[in-house]
């Protein structure tokens, strides 16, 4: 389990997803910025296929690696920090281009 500032992710031995809590900014991954009272599977196209080795949680945004190397983050982009060369956010998985 993955503790962000008001919000909880867990990662499943089979790699997936759930997160669940305040959604502002789209922390949680689901397209939206509501909040959700139970754990729910990231099921967004983006992730569809990846099997998820590890997810850190920011105060506002998360980040999830891929057993494949592949990173991904979601949430608020203040400050650059989902590391896509600008401030916007992402609502749901975005890849990190390198």
């Amino acid at each position: 389990k993955y503790l962000g500032l008001d919000d909880s992710k867990s990662l499943f031995t089979d790699g997936e997803v759930y997160t669940w809590g305040r959604g502002d900014d789209g922390r949680l991954g689901h397209g939206d910025n509501g909040w959700k009272y139970v754990p729910r599977i990231i099921g967004t196209t983006s992730l569809h296929g990846q099997v998820v080795i590890q997810v850190t949680c920011g105060s506002y945004h998360t980040a999830a690696v891929c057993s494949n190397g592949d990173l991904y983050t979601w949430g608020g982009g203040m400050y650059g920090k989902l590391g896509h060369g600008n401030e916007s956010g992402h609502s749901t998985p975005n890849a990190w281009k390198h």
